[in-house]
C-alpha cells in the first residue's frame, strides 16, 4: 500500500464533467502561479524549469468564484460533498479542471497545496508516478501532493480531471476524514 495515495470510492457523473468543462476558459498552469508557489519550480531539477516556465499542453481551467460554481451542477456537488467531509471553509479549497493534451507530460514536481482530489473524466490511460516510481492508476483520488510526482506521457487522448486542491489540510489529515466517512 503507498502512503501517498488514498483510492476514493465516489460516484460522479463524467459526461456531465465533461460537458462542465467545456463552458470555462483555460491557461497554461505555469502563467497562474505566484509567489507562494515558488516551491513549484524549486522542485524541478534545474534542466527542467524551462519546461515548466514554457509548456502549454498542461492548463488549468480559470478559478470557481462560489457564485461561478453554482453554475456547474455536477462540480458545485462534489466541491460541498468533499467540503463538508473535510470539514473545511471555502477560502481552504480549489477546484478546478486540469488538462494534458495527448502526447506531453508532466515532469516530476511538487505542488504549491499539500493534498489534492483528483477526479479522473477522461484520458484513464496515464497513471501518476511517485518518488518510489511505482505508477498509480486511479479514477478518483486523494495524492500527497507534497510529495515529487509526474505524470508519464499521455497516450491515446487528451486527459481532463477535475482536481480539488487543499491549500490548508495535509494529506494525513484528508484521508483520515476520508476513511472514516466515506470507505
Amino acid at each position: 500500500m503507498n502512503c501517498d495515495i488514498l483510492h476514493i470510492k465516489y460516484e460522479y457523473d463524467r459526461d456531465k464533467l465533461n460537458d462542465e468543462s467545456k463552458q470555462i476558459n483555460y491557461k497554461p498552469v505555469h502563467v497562474d502561479h505566484n509567489i507562494r508557489e515558488k516551491k513549484v519550480y524549486d522542485s524541478f531539477k534545474k534542466e527542467e524549469i524551462g519546461w515548466w516556465k514554457t509548456q502549454e499542453t498542461w492548463k488549468y481551467s480559470e478559478k470557481f468564484s462560489l457564485d461561478h460554481i453554482k453554475n456547474f451542477s455536477e462540480t458545485s456537488r462534489i466541491y460541498h460533498d468533499f467540503k463538508n467531509i473535510l470539514k473545511l471553509t471555502d477560502e481552504e479549497i480549489r477546484i478546478r479542471f486540469v488538462t494534458q493534451k495527448i502526447n506531453t507530460e508532466a515532469k516530476s514536481h511538487v505542488d504549491a497545496t499539500p493534498a489534492s482530489i483528483n477526479f479522473l473524466i477522461y484520458g484513464s490511460a496515464t497513471p501518476i508516478i511517485f518518488e518510489d516510481e511505482r505508477e498509480y492508476f486511479y479514477e478518483a483520488a486523494l495524492l500527497n501532493v507534497s510529495k515529487a510526482h509526474s505524470v508519464p506521457i499521455q497516450r491515446k487522448t487528451d486527459r481532463l480531471l477535475l482536481k480539488m486542491n487543499l491549500l490548508t489540510m495535509s494529506f494525513e489529515t484528508a484521508r483520515e476524514r476520508i476513511l472514516n466517512e466515506l470507505l
